[in-house]
């Protein structure tokens, strides 16, 4: 006959296991980030042309928004695509073959530097800084 309290201690203790593991992966990935100075935000900002930096987005789009907010905050130059009421803007994404928003490009020093994994701040600073492309 099973032992049905057992077998859920088992299940339960699966799951804690599975649950601190990814908490470890977590805290871990979150570790390797660089961490940006104001300073050296503002003088990274100073440098950014609109021209370089194209947010490909929709006007529903929370992260989309929150990525624009946290670059007119920072003072960063961007271009916002709209995919939805732009027919080129939505012809450009469809070239990048990009598969969410927001989509970013970065365009610096004949490079180009594309962003599909949505919006993440150091990686935006990574990719503006002279030789992170």
């Amino acid at each position: 006959m099973f032992n049905h309290n057992r077998i859920r201690l088992r299940i339960t203790g699966f799951a804690l296991l599975i649950a601190v593991s990814a908490l470890t992966a977590c805290s871990n990935s979150t570790a390797n980030t660089t961490s940006y100075s104001t300073e050296d935000i503002q003088i990274l900002a100073s440098r950014v042309k609109a021209k370089e930096v194209t947010i490909y987005s929709t006007s529903d789009c929370l992260y989309c928004n929150q990525a624009k907010s946290w670059m007119n905050e920072n003072n960063i130059a961007f271009t916002d695509c709209d995919i939805e009421t732009s027919q080129q803007c939505e012809k450009k994404y469809k070239y990048y073959k990009a598969d969410g928003v927001p989509f970013i490009v970065v365009k610096r020093q004949g490079k180009e530097y594309l962003m599909r994994d949505g919006f993440d701040s150091d990686e935006l600073l990574a990719a503006l800084q002279d030789g992170a492309l």
